[in-house]
């Protein structure tokens, strides 16, 4: 069933899973993609106009969505701009358009309206229930105009995702099918409780729906700022664990220390042989949680390559932000690098807890300085063009990285266990 044939909620529903499947099943296509830029919606309320033009219903054309659509379609029939989107864009893994192009400002544009089209649904077809108290809503002419124009505008937004769906390499690409699905779920969630006669999560689903339709508003189009997004959001990540790592170091016995201030509280004697030995023998400190002498003189240098993966990862998003290249394999590996990198760290931080255990820590670091080491020949993809100074501070990383790496293996070298 089409959007213009929705008479009831129940409709709405089945349109929108449809809707979901067809974002589920989407893949990139190898080759030539055809990039077919959606229509301006056609309305026929006065509350469809005000969903396109944001203001109180006035007439019942919807002037606003008719003129932002031109727009990209008068800038799509200019000389270079017009073979790209009436005829065919490549859309394969080693080419993207580094600009935004029109097809993604028309997914923006529906996002918008469709945030703006969903106060008017809600308004339409469970307001009048809203105002006597609750009920189930009618569904009238008014009604029934807001429920297609708001399948309208979910139809809207999924043949923009399709189009744009193919200019992003495949972890950005794969973020925004996400979006678009949570914002679908959102609207099902929606339309489930209008249809209900309760009222209680109607602001909630509204609030998911909008958050959703607000960041595919602002989604990063452009494959070099998006991937240096998705490059940087593992940053926060490490820099807890190197926090959590420092403070077991710092006051490895604070946990004992809070214990036996509770049971103080509560008048309860702590056995003498539960206290810490004053000799503090390794196997005592394993038995409490702290750090031996020995384990306590390798955590420094694991921050020290823990902190390196902030480094490397911010240092490849700054690449990644100025560079030219296009090649979408290479993004992709940028994003898988940093990703494992920040998986790597966490391997190490726990192997880094007492008891420590030579072999797994062993691994462990090498998997993160393997991880390392692939985030800084990444950074030095032929591709990408770097300064005579910025490849000195690549090799200084390099020395630094082999220093490090070579300092924890040759203390774990030296450990019985």
């Amino acid at each position: 069933m089409s959007a213009s044939g929705v008479r009831s909620l129940g409709q709405l529903k089945g349109i929108l899973r449809d809707e979901i499947g067809r974002v589920d099943a989407i893949a990139r296509t190898e080759g030539t993609v055809s990039v077919v830029i959606p229509p301006p919606l056609t309305t026929s309320t006065s509350a469809s106009a005000a969903v396109a033009s944001g203001t109180t219903p006035t007439s019942s054309t919807s002037s606003s969505a008719s003129a932002s659509a031109p727009t990209s379609t008068s800038a799509s029939t200019s000389t270079a701009t017009s073979t790209s989107t009436t005829s065919s864009t490549s859309a394969t893994s080693s080419s993207v358009t580094t600009n935004i192009p029109p097809v993604a400002e028309e997914l923006k544009v529906a996002a918008k309206q469709l945030r703006d089209s969903s106060t008017q649904f809600v308004m339409a077809v469970k307001g009048p229930a809203l105002m006597m108290g609750g009920g189930v809503p009618v569904i009238d002419a008014d009604a029934i105009a807001a429920i297609k124009q708001f399948a309208e505008c979910c139809n809207v937004l999924c043949r923009a995702f399709e189009a744009s769906y193919c200019l992003l390499c495949t972890p950005v690409a794969n973020t925004l099918r996400n979006l678009v699905k949570k914002t679908l779920v959102s609207a099902v969630q929606l339309t489930t409780e209008i249809e209900g006669a309760g009222s209680k999560s109607i602001s909630t689903h509204m609030g998911t729906l909008w958050n959703c339709c607000s960041a595919i508003a602002e989604f990063q189009f452009n494959n070099t700022e998006a991937v240096s997004i998705e490059i940087e959001k593992w940053i926060p990540s490490i820099k807890d664990a190197i926090e959590e790592l420092n403070a077991a170091l710092a006051d490895p016995d604070e946990d004992f220390a809070d214990l036996q201030q509770q049971l103080a509280d509560l008048h309860v004697t702590v056995p003498e042989d539960a206290e810490e030995d004053d000799e503090d023998s390794e196997e005592e400190d394993e038995a409490t949680g702290g750090f031996s002498t020995e384990e306590a003189e390798l955590v420094p240098h694991v921050v020290a390559l823990v902190k390196m993966a902030v480094v490397l990862i911010r240092n490849l998003a700054t690449v990644t932000r100025k560079s030219t290249s296009s090649a979408h394999n290479w993004m992709e590996q940028c994003i898988q690098s940093a990703s494992e990198a920040a998986k790597q760290v966490d391997e190490l931080c726990l192997a880094t807890y007492p008891p420590q255990r030579k072999d797994p820590l062993s691994l462990h670091t090498k998997h993160l300085f393997d991880a390392e080491v692939s985030l800084l020949s990444l950074a030095m993809h032929p591709d990408v063009t770097v300064t005579e100074t910025e490849q000195q501070l690549f090799s200084m990383y390099r020395v630094k990285l082999d220093t490090l790496y070579a300092t924890i293996q040759g203390q774990l070298l030296s450990r019985r266990r």
